[in-house]
């Protein structure tokens, strides 16, 4: 069974161990949201609102967030595998131990982001607002190996170690 609830208001709603998979529910309104171990795997969440959403050990490989509001949510350890969050608001979004591996971020507002441990291996970030967001050097090779990021400033690498490349280079993604 396909959900459907586009545009629905959802705020503060507590989700757990849910399936999601494929399901439209672009515009609809979870700030607030605890989403715990769901799985939103090929699912549209296009100009949705998470502000403030607590999502824990969520899958969201595949997805559309274009245009989606995350600010000051909480995505901890979360996969955006494959996910496209073009033109979303991440600002004060905490991602540490999430996965944006082969995401398409462009465009997007990643000002405050807390990326610790984040694995940005292949995501494209062409035009993304980065101000004041510390990449690793780790993720700085992880981004660079989508040529689109290849002219972007501050993830230039100039001197890295050779286990730093080792690591990156031995990841399986």
């Amino acid at each position: 069974m396909l959900f459907r609830s586009s545009g629905a208001t959802l705020t503060n709603v507590t989700i757990t161990n849910t399936d999601f998979n494929n399901a439209n529910l672009n515009n609809t309104n979870l700030t607030n949201a605890v989403i715990t171990n769901a799985n939103f795997t090929n699912a549209d969440l296009s100009g949705a609102t998470l502000t403030g959403a607590t999502i824990t050990g969520g899958t969201f490989a595949s997805v559309k967030l274009k245009n989606a509001d995350l600010s000051g949510a909480v995505v901890t350890n979360t996969v955006f595998t494959g996910a496209d969050l073009s033109g979303a608001i991440l600002t004060r979004i905490d991602a540490s131990g999430a996965s944006f591996a082969n995401a398409t971020l462009s465009n997007v507002n990643l000002i405050g982001a807390n990326i610790t441990n984040t694995n940005f291996t292949n995501t494209k970030i062409k035009g993304a607002n980065i101000t004041d967001v510390s990449f690793s050097d780790v993720q700085k090779l992880q981004l660079l190996k989508n040529a689109d990021n290849r002219d972007i400033s501050q993830i230039i690498v100039t001197q890295v170690p050779g286990s730093t490349v080792l690591a990156v280079v031995s990841r399986s993604e």
